[in-house]
């Protein structure tokens, strides 16, 4: 008698589990290689988020000099930083649960549609009348409602899509991702900018 209640205590146990997993994600976590990938997605786009947040500290006297901002004039710049930090502190909190209701994949999407539409507004600053400071701190915010967006979807998705000791190792990859992306930062920003001098610098990053 024993034998057979615990067949039965398994499949209860793993109905419940499956009944909690999001429905998009419920189908990829059949098949490993889709694991693999939606993960690797998620992780590279959370480095590329970080890699953004900490960027703009060696490229922003460029920045300032072509929205026409002078080097006396450099606080007036401190939300072209700030800005990117209060959207990522803003979402961080409020995405991960948003995306409990209404699925991780469209709502990580999302994310990196505002992500992109921030990227784009900051790297054309400058370019156009309209497109002065406010420009580049709305742009700068917007980037940072995605980004801190990407944290706590990223971390969910490595959640969602494994058990056990690999559960433990995809979010341990996703968080090293996240901070390689803090650490390489600046480095990349000075690179690259330096490398598309002729071509625009900054705005390439």
């Amino acid at each position: 008698m024993a034998p057979s209640a615990m067949p039965a205590k398994r499949r209860s146990w793993r109905s419940t589990s499956q009944a909690s997993m999001p429905r998009s994600l419920s189908p990829l976590r059949r098949h490993s290689l889709n694991r693999r990938v939606l993960l690797g997605l998620a992780g590279t786009g959370l480095f590329v988020a970080a890699l953004d947040a900490y960027v703009v500290v060696t490229l922003l006297p460029a920045m300032i000099g072509d929205i026409g901002l002078t080097i006396e004039r450099l606080e007036q710049a401190t939300p072209i930083v700030s800005g990117f930090l209060a959207g990522y502190v803003v979402a961080m909190p409020l995405l991960g649960a948003y995306s409990d209701s209404r699925g991780r994949v469209p709502v990580y999407v999302a994310c990196i549609a505002a992500f992109a539409l921030g990227s784009a507004m900051t790297a054309t600053a400058g370019l156009w009348p309209f497109a002065g400071l406010p420009w580049l701190i709305a742009g700068r915010f917007i980037q940072g409602l995605g980004g801190g967006g990407l944290v706590p979807l990223s971390l969910a998705l490595a959640a969602d899509l494994y058990e056990g000791a690999s559960r433990t190792l995809a979010l341990g990859s996703v968080a090293a991702l996240q901070e390689a992306g803090s650490v390489f930062g600046p480095l990349y920003g000075a690179t690259v900018a330096a490398a598309a001098a002729g071509l625009g610098g900054w705005r390439f990053v």
